[in-house]
């Protein structure tokens, strides 16, 4: 995980903190962790209290951000190379 925010306001937070809640409110849909919650518990922003902090990543459903489309037109010219994983490429702007 690169970067962590919240969906509501934009607020950045701590990376290595959101791991840690995730690892003791987040429950393990696996049943490898025996230390894992039995139900989740939402994580709030340490911002402004919404339960809509989440990695910083574009998921199912999700539009990409805006920044991309305001940067990429100029930063796509002078790319020598551009690598795109883990994607279908049918994420729409808003």
């Amino acid at each position: 995980i690169g970067r962590v925010a919240c969906e509501a306001c934009g607020a950045s937070q701590d990376t290595a903190e959101f791991a840690r809640k995730v690892e003791t409110l987040v429950k393990d849909i696996y049943g490898v962790d025996p230390k894992a919650p039995a139900e989740s518990t939402p994580i709030p922003c340490q911002s402004c209290g919404k339960p809509q902090v989440k990695p910083s990543t574009v998921l199912f459903g999700s539009p990409l951000p805006e920044q991309f489309f305001q940067r990429s037109d100029a930063e796509i010219r002078t790319l020598d190379l551009l690598i795109i994983a883990g994607t279908s490429l049918q994420v729409l702007p808003p």
